[in-house]
């Protein structure tokens, strides 16, 4: 099947970070991912900016990709 939106929006987290794409807050990342998630995903509808920030900060406290604000 596809991917949770939280998998999706990890794996664009972590691309961002390995593209060198600075992190300067959570809404500013969940901003940029779902901007991303638009342009790369013609079928499915990202998510709702809340729903990817509380993805991202899950992120941050278990240290799993957006590991730090830069």
């Amino acid at each position: 099947g596809r991917p949770t939106s939280q998998a999706v929006v990890r794996e664009l987290c972590e691309r961002r970070r390995s593209q060198g794409e600075p992190c300067s807050s959570q809404t500013a990342e969940a901003r940029s991912i779902r901007d991303l998630w638009k342009r790369l995903s013609g079928d499915r509808e990202a998510p709702a900016l809340s729903t990817i920030r509380r993805h991202i900060k899950d992120f941050w406290r278990s240290n799993q990709g957006c590991s730090k604000l830069e």
